[in-house]
């Protein structure tokens, strides 16, 4: 197959936590309200450089979410950023704003052409605090949101329940169950069970309330916690 394919990084997944972290956004499209939309979601700080800009963000202007600078991108305006999302309508721009980023070691991402930068953006799907993410490492964006909208159907509100409770069960365990082999088989004894049919046929507070008595009952659970804990 002779065709001109542009070679991609091999990419590492991360999971980022961005709360209070600045972050500047190029552009004020949509594809730039998408970036911004899930950057506020998970408490970035975030600046917006762009000359018009849409609906969307001029709300979160309004607000107060966002910082924005009604004019076109300079050199200048990476300063401070730890991440730079290049989301605009040129090319040229985006590979600009990619290339300053990249001479100061700053992480750039483009959302045109996904090599030029140093990071990309997957696909995701947020439950609660399950979150999944799809990514072709740039190579088709549309896959990686059919992928997307396909787990989705798999995976949906259930697991938020679900997950909140698994997380409680697991730091109940963490401080009054100090054998690591017993934790392990209770984790196991909870995921072999159909959780989400579970959640789905409304009797998950019966179920989460008959495992917490079964693992109150376990011999090796400790019903006073451990010397120096606060639970």
């Amino acid at each position: 197959m002779d065709m001109d394919v542009t070679r991609m990084p091999r990419y590492y997944p991360i999971m980022a936590d961005l709360e209070g972290v600045p972050c500047l956004v190029v552009g004020g499209g949509t594809i730039a309200e998408r970036k911004l939309s899930g950057l506020l979601e998970c408490g970035a700080a975030v600046t917006v450089v762009a000359p018009e800009w849409t609906d969307g963000i001029e709300a979160w202007r309004q607000q107060g979410e966002v910082e924005l600078r009604a004019k076109r991108y300079a050199p200048g305006d990476l300063a401070d950023a730890a991440l730079v999302f290049a989301a605009t309508d040129s090319r040229e721009v985006n590979r600009m704003v990619c290339e300053q980023a990249e001479a100061e070691g700053r992480w750039a991402s483009n959302a045109a052409e996904p090599e030029s930068g140093r990071f990309v953006v997957p696909a995701s799907l947020r439950r609660g605090k399950l979150l999944l993410a799809v990514s072709t490492s740039g190579a088709s964006p549309g896959l990686a949101a059919q992928i997307r909208d396909e787990l989705a159907a798999s995976y949906g509100d259930e697991y938020e329940a679900m997950l909140e409770f698994l997380e409680a069960f697991r730091q109940e365990m963490k401080h009054r169950l100090p054998d690591e082999r017993a934790r392990r088989a209770w984790a196991r004894r909870l995921l072999t069970a159909d959780l989400p049919a579970v959640v789905r046929s409304g009797g998950w507070e019966t179920f989460c309330r008959a495992r917490l008595a079964e693992l109150r009952q376990d011999p090796a659970y400790r019903h006073e916690p451990p010397a120096g804990s606060d639970k």
